[in-house]
């Protein structure tokens, strides 16, 4: 109930005092009241949402290019369908109904387009919300409908709580209205911790986070770009020998003399025949603005907000090797998260598609994580080599499938090692055969 209470606080509050007054005691009395009342109740958004895509991120080249690496990385990531065995065997399923699916989302986009735009929309709105209407009788029941999965705005969402349910319908404002079923949307978002009026339904942008930074950096392109078009602001220009000054007349007539001949091209240097002083009163170069400086700060702070490294996006010192551990790192802290949520998602529709489904995130082509790889290969062959692990063991911590021929299960040692008490060559035979024998190895001298 305080969930919308701000927006009803006075009808709440008259239902609550006819509680008390017992002009109201049965509890399907208050049920009714209340979804009448939250029937029609949206919840609250975030008013600038709009704002974060057309000056954020259509308007920000900084914002711009770091958000589409991100999403672009996270869409080249595979997701393939598996089919999950009695044994616990996994079975790629590439033909199947939901990864035809998966690569055709809608009949307008690819897989890769759908995918970067769902990146993009958490990335700017905070919000993902796919329009995935489910088939509700027949065969078909709980798969996805043949218009497949359409990406929605979220800054042109309004969601409407319908009875108890505060996600009960995705309100449409693009052109026109129209209304689609809460069940028959995909709803994913950065969490919010604002819990009043709904809003923890909805998702916090990471523009919104740095949307300052971001005015910051787009104030001092626009003033830039004025400058380099219009020429530098204007200063005072004074006559240091004449104490009286100029008479109204005699200034106007001499802005018309400026004008006409010299700000058609203020390259042309003005020329004067008294003894005359200029004061700067603004910018006398782009450098006075900062603009670099701030575009850099921006770049540093909007990375911080996304958990990226900065100088992947030409902040900071770069060398090969820091710049493969950056690269590491945006993988592990943003991109890597990113896929699972959009993966687990994923997962949620399977069950309607046949049992033991699961989509999956392949990895294993991302340079920047396979020099752990290279480390985890040594450090299993050492540990088959000596016995401590099979080969089918270092197979699938590798990711590789275990392999059902003899041998891949049991463990090996070096038969080339021989105890140091057997190293020396001056040995007696008998002793040497009875070391042997007491090893139970064969072929003693």
């Amino acid at each position: 109930m305080n969930l919308f209470k701000s927006k009803h606080k006075k009808k709440l509050e008259q239902l609550e005092k006819a509680i008390s007054e017992g002009r109201i005691t049965s509890s399907q009395d208050v049920a009714r009241i209340l979804q009448n009342l939250n029937s029609t109740l949206p919840l609250r958004r975030d008013s600038n949402m709009d704002k974060y895509v057309k000056e954020g991120f259509e308007g920000n080249s900084d914002v711009f290019g770091i958000l589409m690496t991100l999403a672009t990385k996270s869409a080249q990531i595979p997701i393939k369908i598996y089919k999950v065995q009695k044994n616990g065997k996994e079975i790629e399923q590439p033909n199947h109904e939901f990864a035809q699916l998966l690569r055709k989302p809608n009949f307008y986009q690819s897989q890769m387009e759908f995918r970067m735009a769902w990146h993009l929309f958490k990335y700017t709105t905070g919000d993902v919300m796919v329009r995935a209407a489910r088939y509700s009788r027949g065969m078909s029941q709980g798969r996805i409908d043949k218009a497949g999965m359409m990406l929605l705005p979220p800054q042109n969402i309004e969601i409407i709580a319908k009875g108890n349910n505060p996600l009960g319908i995705y309100r449409a404002f693009i052109n026109e209205q129209f209304d689609i079923a809460g069940e028959n949307v995909w709803h994913e978002r950065f969490p919010s911790l604002t819990y009043e009026d709904g809003r923890n339904f909805r998702g916090t942008s990471p523009l919104k986070v740095a949307m300052n930074i971001i005015n910051l950096q787009n104030a001092g392109q626009e003033q830039a770009a004025k400058l380099l078009k219009g020429g530098f602001p204007p200063g005072i220009v004074s006559f240091d020998e004449m104490q009286s000054g100029l008479t109204s007349t005699q200034e106007q007539q001499w802005r018309s003399k400026y004008k006409s001949k010299y700000q058609k091209d203020i390259s042309i240097p003005i020329f004067t025949a008294g003894k005359v002083d200029f004061t700067q009163i603004g910018y006398s170069n782009l450098k006075d603005l900062q603009v670099l400086e701030m575009d850099e700060n921006g770049t540093k702070k909007l990375c911080r907000t996304l958990s990226v490294p900065g100088m992947l996006f030409g902040v900071g010192e770069t060398t090969y090797n820091n710049m493969l551990m950056a690269e590491k790192a945006m993988y592990q802290n943003r991109v890597l998260p990113d896929v699972q949520q959009f993966v687990d998602g994923l997962n949620t529709f399977l069950p309607a598609y046949g049992d033991g489904l699961i989509a999956k995130a392949d990895t294993s082509g991302i340079e920047a994580l396979q020099a752990d790889r290279e480390k985890m290969v040594n450090v299993l062959e050492k540990a088959i080599r000596n016995g401590m692990a099979s080969p089918n063991d270092g197979a699938e911590a590798l990711g590789f499938e275990r392999s059902d021929d003899p041998g891949m299960d049991d463990r090996y040692i070096q038969s080339g090692l021989i105890p140091i008490s057997m190293s020396s060559g001056e040995m007696p035979v008998d002793e040497n055969n009875a070391e042997y024998n007491r090893r139970g190895l064969e072929n003693g001298m």
